[in-house]
């Protein structure tokens, strides 16, 4: 499975107005990047093989397909039918609901990696959102998509250590300007601890992200924000292992993470982080996130010796435990997504 944690040498986000008709006009920036293609072919759960197994009763999950490493498919699941929808290019990743059939996601694109979206994942026409203007050498991955699908947070990094990182602002669609709303630190405390892997609250008045002191070993501490940067609170202590970004339940009430292979849940307004549910030896549960009402997580899951992952769902304290899709030889499921 690719990590997703780059190396990075400043970490902020941006908030990106993300507008569906004024993106339709714009057409793909002119990199180097190979187009990206795909065809959707429908599948239903009879037809889909060995790897589809369960079923969901409520919303679409959307995840990636890793084979060897390489981005392969885009997979949404419904009910007890998945879509497949082939991918050309293998790097695309964090690929996340945003409103209706629209996708955003990141993928490689001078200067490292850079933002897209596609209007309806069937079709796959991607428009590139972010790009390194004004030789800025800033790489940039998705990490929140707000409730209506219409602004995105998005992880910047500078890929030269040499290159200015101050601050900058971001042209999106229909021209407008949005400033950056954090830089070295934001919410963190310290000058030497990054922020990231944001995401919005349901109403959108809060954001929940990770304080990073060590990238190689994921040791972090889950943070809580006013979108404005306002009164930042750190909700657990720093560990090791803590991978990927934090979830706000639907409530609002909650955040859902992974540390080192068990998934948690720490009140917003504070207290002790506590376990869904026991992880046997051996055995590990990582990228969760919320179904649309709550009730359950969807996550992967993996095991020792095993070559590949699967995607599992369970209610809140692990009952009712049911495999989704199990990947064939060195294939992974990335970053489930549990949209409405």
């Amino acid at each position: 499975m690719r990590s997703t944690n780059w190396t990075r040498v400043c970490t902020l986000f941006l908030l990106m107005s993300v507008l569906v008709a004024a993106c339709s006009s714009r057409t793909p920036s002119s990199t180097n990047r190979t187009e990206v293609t795909a065809a959707a072919e429908a599948t239903t759960a009879s037809m889909a093989g060995a790897d589809m197994r369960g079923a969901i009763d409520t919303g679409r999950i959307l995840f990636v397909v890793e084979s060897n490493g390489q981005a392969a498919s885009l997979r949404v699941i419904e009910g007890d039918s998945m879509e497949s929808v082939p991918l050309d290019d293998p790097d695309v990743a964090r690929a996340k609901w945003a409103g209706g059939d629209s996708v955003v996601f990141d993928t490689a694109a001078p200067p490292d990696r850079q933002v897209f979206r596609v209007a309806d994942y069937h079709k796959f026409d991607p428009i590139q959102l972010t790009d390194a203007t004004d030789g800025d050498n800033l790489g940039r991955a998705v990490t929140g998509v707000s409730a209506d699908g219409a602004h995105l947070l998005v992880g910047q990094w500078t890929v030269d250590p040499l290159a200015p990182s101050g601050p900058i602002e971001l042209s999106v669609a229909g021209g407008t300007k949005v400033a950056r709303l954090d830089d070295f630190g934001h919410g963190c405390g310290d000058p030497d601890v990054w922020s990231d892997d944001a995401s919005w609250s349901p109403d959108g008045s809060l954001l929940t992200y990770r304080c990073i002191g060590d990238f190689d070993t994921n040791t972090a501490r889950v943070a809580v924000a006013h979108v404005d940067g306002s009164d930042p609170r750190t909700l657990t202590d720093e560990f090791a292992g803590l991978e990927n970004a934090p979830k706000f339940s639907p409530d609002g009430t909650q955040i859902l993470f992974a540390r080192a292979g068990t998934l948690y849940v720490v009140p917003v307004k504070g207290g002790e982080p506590t376990p869904l549910f026991d992880v046997p030896d051996l055995s590990a549960a990582f990228y969760p996130d919320w179904s649309p009402d709550g009730t359950q997580v969807v996550f992967a899951w993996f095991t020792d010796g095993w070559n590949h992952n699967e995607l599992r769902v369970a209610d809140l304290d692990g009952s009712n435990m049911q495999t989704l899709w199990v990947g064939g030889p060195k294939e992974s499921a990335e970053l489930p997504d549990w949209g409405r």
